[in-house]
């Protein structure tokens, strides 16, 4: 008797497997068929497995059922339940098959083991079921299937995203056709490109000295950079090294002598060499630090003047840009505005009113105004011979100081003035060609404020 008991082999979300029992139960000398019925918890009939495919397909999820062996007449009647044979099971829930990704690569994808979720007969005339993993695109068109777990789709595109969906298939393992997707057990996947680190140098230098910049951007872990000017290491980093722009100064240097850099990155325990040979300029002659002084500026903002806005830090130009000043030609005593007059006939001389304003103790006390000023300086910069340089940094300190209040403060006149803005630029520069470029130009400025006599704050120090 026990030989008619239902064995469960597996169970799923939708469908259950089961041993096959023998096909004929004897009762008195009679021999019936016998096959094996679904019911629900109830014990209400469902289905027989009439057609020996030892499974039944199309459950509920999360359900319990029932299967029992029966034998029936030549009608394909039940006639009644083999005693003994009733086992009982519950479906699992569909986010059970939701699958895991357990690794991925640039060029691949690893599925885990789904529990469970495979019954294989192995006889071909007994129809068996599985889940599988199906990869699509990222549109959702089907690339491959995989009918068990643990698995691996391989050959992928860098980059692409892909999703992943479990489905139904029967047959066998080796053998089988697709059903359907499980719904709602999607699962999206992009995978990575790394880049190829590219180890890149850029270098400039001036008399004295060599600025280097090593670019390690597309680096993931880097180990240690280290620095050589002509084969001798001068520089060795090893510490919390990240994958960023490094800026080193190499100083002391002879002028106009050509050096030898090598440049050495350690990643991922692969080794990355870069090289550049860089030459020292000629030092510029006196007249750069002696013949030309300094320009000081602090700039405001834009809009209606006001003695309240705020200005930024004061600086010198040739310290932010390498521009000096030449020639300032201005003259210290600016126009007197002409007061209000009226002159009437049957009164002697004018009606006269001279501005005043009030002190801080309440007295009236003169308030003369002045005409504004064009005040026009000539500045020049040394540059290096291809001017890129030169034509960079009056580009950069122009878009600093065009449309907004200025003050200013020359070494030249010894005086500084508030209320100045910019009017024009020189529109025929003069450059000429040393070892160096010299590149002379204008500024045309307005001057509507008052004198400043003393120096900004800091001037001379930065």
């Amino acid at each position: 008797m026990a030989s008619y008991k239902t064995q469960i082999q597996t169970v799923t979300y939708d469908r259950v497997g089961f041993a096959s029992i023998p096909l004929n139960y004897d009762v008195d000398g009679v021999s019936y068929f016998s096959v094996v019925a679904l019911r629900d918890s109830n014990g209400t009939l469902i289905e027989k497995d009439i057609y020996l495919t030892s499974q039944f397909s199309g459950l509920s999820p999360k359900t319990t059922y029932k299967l029992s062996s029966v034998y029936i007449d030549e009608y394909g009647e039940i006639v009644a339940d083999i005693p003994d044979t009733e086992v009982e099971f519950t479906t699992k829930e569909k986010e059970y098959y939701t699958p895991v990704i357990s690794n991925k690569t640039e060029t691949s994808i690893s599925i885990a083991e789904m529990s469970d979720s495979i019954w294989d007969s192995g006889i071909s005339t007994i129809t068996g079921f599985g889940i599988g993993v199906e990869l699509c695109d990222s549109d959702g068109k089907s690339i491959k299937r995989i009918a068990t777990t643990p698995c691996e789709f391989t050959g992928l595109s860098k980059g692409a995203t892909y999703i992943i969906k479990s489905y139904v298939w029967s047959g066998t393992s080796t053998n089988n056709v697709f059903k359907n997707n499980i719904s709602g057990t999607d699962v999206q996947v992009t995978l990575e490109e790394k880049k190829t680190p590219s180890l890149s140098l850029k270098s400039s230098s001036t008399y004295n000295s060599i600025d280097l910049v090593v670019s390690l951007l597309d680096f993931v872990a880097p180990s240690f950079i280290r620095v050589y000017l002509d084969n001798s290491m001068i520089v060795e980093l090893t510490d919390s090294i990240t994958n960023k722009d490094y800026n080193f100064q190499i100083t002391d240097l002879d002028e106009q002598k050509t050096y030898n850099i090598e440049v050495q990155v350690l990643d991922g325990g692969v080794g990355y060499t870069a090289y550049d040979a860089v030459t020292t300029k000629a030092q510029p002659t006196d007249i750069l630090n002696n013949e030309f002084k300094d320009f000081w500026i602090a700039v405001g903002q834009p809009g209606a003047y006001s003695k309240n806005m705020e200005y930024t830090e004061v600086f010198g130009m040739n310290a932010r840009f390498g521009i000096k000043i030449k020639h300032a030609p201005y003259s210290p005593m600016a126009k007197i505005k002409n007061v209000v007059t009226q002159s009437w006939k049957d009164e002697n001389g004018d009606d006269v009113w001279l501005p005043r304003s009030i002190d801080k103790d309440g007295n009236y006390i003169p308030a003369v105004t002045h005409e504004s000023v064009d005040y026009n300086p000539v500045f020049v910069i040394f540059g290096d011979k291809e001017i890129v340089n030169s034509n960079s940094a009056i580009r950069d300190m122009l878009q600093l100081i065009e449309g907004r209040w200025l003050k200013i403060w020359d070494e030249y006149t010894q005086m500084g003035f508030e209320g100045v803005y910019l009017t024009d630029v020189d529109d025929d520069p003069k450059f000429k060609r040393r070892n160096y470029d010299f590149v002379q130009f204008t500024l045309k400025f307005k001057i509507n404020g008052t004198n400043i006599d003393a120096p900004f704050e800091g001037v001379g120090s930065k």
